[in-house]
């Protein structure tokens, strides 16, 4: 025990004997510790101010970007507006003119009430799909405006079946109320008189006498010898 506690004790004096003597030397690594902190944290402070910098040009660059786009979305909307407002303005124009295209297209079919019927669906489907096309052109939606118009080339695919059908069956509604009116009317024009006069024209018809062959023997006259 005594060997245990004497190899103790002079390994503590060597320890003491071989370390640097004086108070600078021993709060060196405090100082150097210190720097080192000094150091970590203006790094922190000089990436918290980097950082902050970044955030305030990132906030002025979204709020640019966001007044760019209102600017160009209200442009848009003035420019849909714009193009709303002469549509309703040609309106009376446009439609004068569509209906003399399908006067002269139609003819008195256009009298037909099944075909009058086709185009009013036509007009009001067609007016709904282009004024959608219209709003997701404006918008940048261009899926809903490629959707648009394929709706509207279907449309208009059926129109023209739908068309090609009512006009075959008003022109021959037309043919059969054609012959029905020659039929009734047929007779009176073509009954001929076979004595080729118009009745009750003919002389005597309203005068007796005149059918007398022997005027000399018309009774009623006095005073004459038979």
């Amino acid at each position: 025990m005594r060997v245990h506690h004497m190899a103790a004790v002079l390994g503590a004096a060597a320890l003491i004997a071989a370390a640097p003597a004086g108070a600078d030397e021993t709060d060196k690594p405090r100082a150097e510790v210190k720097e080192e902190r000094k150091e970590l944290n203006d790094k922190v402070k000089a990436n918290r101010e980097e950082l902050q910098n970044e955030r305030k040009e990132a906030k002025q660059e979204l709020k640019a970007t966001e007044q760019k786009l209102d600017k160009e979305v209200r442009e848009e909307r003035k420019e849909l507006n714009e193009a709303l407002t002469k549509l309703r303005d040609t309106r009376a124009e446009r439609r004068k003119e569509l209906r003399a295209d399908l006067r002269q297209k139609l003819g008195t079919n256009l009298q037909n009430a099944s075909i009058r019927e086709e185009l009013r669906v036509h007009a009001q489907r067609t007016a709904r799909l282009n004024q959608i096309k219209r709003v997701a052109d404006a918008e940048e939606k261009d899926k809903i405006e490629d959707r648009a118009e394929k709706l509207i080339e279907r449309e208009n695919k059926r129109h023209e079946k739908q068309m090609a059908k009512l006009r075959t069956q008003a022109e021959q509604a037309n043919t059969q109320a054609a012959i029905r009116n020659n039929a009734l009317t047929g007779n009176d024009k073509g009954t001929v008189n076979p004595t080729g006069k118009t009745p009750g024209n003919s002389p005597g018809a309203n005068n007796p006498a005149a059918n007398n062959p022997n005027p000399g023997n018309a009774p009623g006259k006095a005073g004459e010898t038979r």
